[in-house]
């Protein structure tokens, strides 16, 4: 049957001998199915232990509060009961194991992102030192910085991870017949991967030749690398100045293609010229194409303007039109022996 005990006034203090236990024993040494030691002892209020070190030697650890504060803060002392600068939980891995600690350490300063702090959490090994995470991923609320100091991140011990990123066929990056070698567009290669697919795409995509420096740049371009036709191109201060491909070369506003030199702008004058004393001289002859009949050119600014038609009384085909806007033909020698006995 229960026992009750009250003590309606003042504190019920149990005392033994210095250095003894007081034992609170509810199995008696019987344990259930699961051999456990049956019985409990229940705590109807808090429970304030003030000694140095508190043993639980029980298998499962059951605790209702969301939040177990750890190196509290002695508000009489003002102080931290942990003067190193660090504290947190630590695991004991037996006798053939290291002793492993999830540990908030004061000493690590960190600056990321334009933020900067110091103190931060790190796992922490007694014979190896700081340990790797290990989980499946990690989602920032924001843009995920990363601070490695001088290092850089490495996946030194990953098993051929750029074969994770591309396609490989005896390590090198080959197309599986389907015009794309990447597994994920979104995955992150590391400078092997990079290296064997610019190596790749040079073999295999073209992705031109350029030689450059600040906004002034050659660069030879291949069809395979943006479907348009194979060519070179010059840019000087940022603006293309000569530009050839198979069929044409293009300088700004003039044109050659084979034996043909056009203005770029079709209605725009095509100008050859020379300092004073000098000319234009043409080897052999000279061709001028005939304008149709009612599409006479219109008068220069200065100077005059030859061109071709059906033959007149002139008997020659060749007229021109000067800045005044006078119209004629150019008058056979034959021709004008004719007008000279007619006139």
């Amino acid at each position: 049957m229960s026992k009750v005990l009250n003590v309606e006034n003042g504190n019920y203090i149990v005392k033994v001998e210095p250095g003894e236990n007081i034992i609170l024993d509810t199995s008696r040494g019987q344990t259930n199915d699961d051999n456990e030691l049956i019985g409990k002892v229940i705590i109807n209020g808090q429970l304030d232990v003030k000694g140095t070190t508190t043993s639980i030697k029980s298998t499962d650890l059951i605790i209702n509060d969301n939040i177990i504060v750890l190196n509290k803060y002695d508000v009489p002392t003002g102080i931290s009961t942990v003067l190193d600068g660090t504290a947190g939980i630590e695991i004991d891995r037996g006798e053939n194991g290291a002793r492993v600690r999830l540990v908030w350490d004061e000493a690590i300063t960190w600056d990321m992102g334009g933020d900067s702090g110091q103190g931060t959490f790190k796992i922490e090994n007694d014979g190896y030192g700081i340990l790797p995470w290990y989980t499946n991923g990690i989602k920032s609320p924001g843009t995920l910085f990363v601070d490695v100091g001088n290092e850089v991140i490495s996946v030194t011990n990953s098993i051929s991870y750029e074969e994770k990123c591309f396609t490989y066929v005896g390590g090198v990056i080959t197309d599986p017949g389907t015009g794309i070698v990447a597994f994920d567009d979104d995955s992150i290669p590391n400078v092997k991967a990079v290296i064997d697919y610019v190596t790749y795409a040079f073999e295999n995509i073209g992705t031109g030749a350029i030689l450059s420096s600040y906004d002034t740049s050659v660069i030879a371009y291949d069809f395979e690398f943006d479907g348009d036709p194979s060519r070179i191109e010059l840019t000087v201060d940022g603006v293309l100045k000569v530009k050839v491909d198979e069929f044409t070369v293009d300088f700004p506003g003039l044109q050659f293609t084979d034996n043909q030199i056009a203005p770029m702008n079709l209605t725009d004058n095509l100008v050859l010229a020379v300092n004073d004393g000098s000319a234009v001289v043409i080897d052999k002859t000279l061709d001028i194409k005939e304008t149709a009949i009612g599409s006479d050119p219109t008068p220069p600014a200065e100077g005059v303007r030859l061109y071709t038609q059906t033959e007149g009384p002139g008997d020659t085909g060749i007229y021109y039109v000067n800045k005044d806007e006078t119209k004629d033909e150019i008058i056979s020698r034959n021709r004008s022996l004719v007008f000279s006995m007619l006139f």
